[in-house]
């Protein structure tokens, strides 16, 4: 093939694809040239390799697979003349933009976004995929962080959907660039669409992946909060076999809301605040969620001396108008509990609400006098001594 170094009107070059049409050589012309992009670069007339392209036998091969002469992948087409146009007619050729953020060149990319910034949001053909596609997605995929970094810059759309629909975050996960991954978050990528086509998609790796960042351990806990918060039991496994492991919370949230099947779950999945659980069933009246927690170790005396030493005063009242009557397996009422332990405050509050049991005796024949001398709570002795209650 001869060599073709400019594109004038009284040049001849050899075409493989034209060359022995009527016994003729193609003339340039005017006409334009183009190499393909294989090893071999070779040189054809745009018409001649656009007509080769879209052969029968070509057009059964997907566009990243269609061969040059030499039967290496031809596309994209690189216009000899230098001309690389933001919107070129030609389905084989690359746009200018395209191309910069294929093959990462920032400095040139730079210059045409100072020049018009919401190039960096608009779609640009993708010559091997036949598709619209987002600048981001393009860097992203061709491994260009500082491309990413220069967009996000100059205001792509970090939510943008492509024609597949992923988005920048979806593909920065799937190809785990976790560089790319944690600046589109910053940047305000949505993670949880990510996080929902994970689960959805039961795709374990990615998942595991997500649970591997910062901002993905994030989002499978607020996913867990909202699996518990709707009741949806098989994703709270999934979720946490992913690596959610704030389960107390969930545990906290599933008692909120009433969710019996959930707060079973998380007790077998690991959560272990049960007394903080059975806090919220007693005040908000869930009963069937007390029965469970209880039945799995929850303690409403420990849940009492939780909001004491907390100095919870209007949950631990709260707390205490419903039981101050209980006892547990040692005859301790609420009242010993909390002179035992020295919560003053707690006890005047006690001594508000209920008179009849503050004399009784324990199994050890133990008043709440007894305990908070013996363990020298002189404030609770003295509340006690003034109410009367020897």
């Amino acid at each position: 093939m001869n060599g073709v170094g400019r594109n004038e009107a009284n040049l001849f070059f050899e075409c493989s694809i034209c060359s022995g049409d009527d016994g003729y050589y193609g003339q340039l012309g005017g006409r334009s040239l183009v190499k393909t992009s294989c090893d071999a670069r070779d040189v054809f007339h745009l018409e001649c390799i656009t007509d080769w392209l879209n052969s029968e036998q070509q057009s059964a091969m997907a566009l990243d697979q269609r061969q040059c002469a030499c039967r290496q992948p031809a596309l994209p087409l690189i216009r000899m003349d230098g001309r690389r146009p933001l919107v070129d007619k030609s389905p084989y050729c690359e746009t200018q933009i395209f191309y910069y953020c294929r093959t990462g060149n920032l400095p040139e990319l730079r210059a045409l976004l100072r020049q018009d910034k919401t190039l960096a949001n608009r779609t640009y053909h993708s010559v091997t995929t036949g598709h619209p596609e987002h600048l981001l997605a393009v860097a992203l995929k061709n491994g260009h962080t500082n491309v990413v970094g220069l967009l996000i810059g100059f205001g792509a759309d970090v939510n943008a959907v492509e024609h597949n629909g992923e988005t920048p975050l979806q593909i920065a996960a799937r190809m785990r660039r976790t560089e790319d991954f944690n600046m589109l978050v910053r940047a305000g990528a949505d993670i949880n669409n990510v996080l929902r086509t994970a689960v959805q998609g039961g795709d374990a790796p990615l998942l595991q992946y997500l649970s591997s960042t910062e901002s993905g351990q994030l989002a499978l806990n607020n996913a867990l909060r909202e699996a518990a918060e709707r009741g949806q039991t098989q994703r709270l496994e999934i979720l946490i076999t992913a690596g959610a492991n704030n389960l107390n919370d969930a545990l906290r949230v599933a008692t909120e809301r009433g969710q019996t099947q959930c707060l079973r779950s998380l007790i077998n999945l690991g959560a272990n605040d049960l007394d903080g659980a059975l806090n919220i069933a007693v005040l908000s009246g869930y009963t069937e969620g007390r029965r469970v927690l209880e039945q799995h170790g929850a303690n409403i005396f420990t849940a009492l001396n939780t909001a004491a030493s907390e100095s919870s005063l209007e949950i631990f009242k709260r707390l205490y108008e419903r039981h101050f009557n209980e006892t547990n397996e040692e005859g301790q009422t609420p009242l010993h509990i909390i002179a035992a332990k020295g919560h003053s405050g707690c006890l005047e509050r006690m001594l508000e609400i209920s008179r009849e049991k503050v004399n009784a005796r324990n199994n050890s024949g133990e008043t709440a006098l007894h305990l908070a001398a013996c363990n020298g709570h002189g404030e609770c002795l003295r509340k006690l001594i003034e109410k009367g209650r020897i």
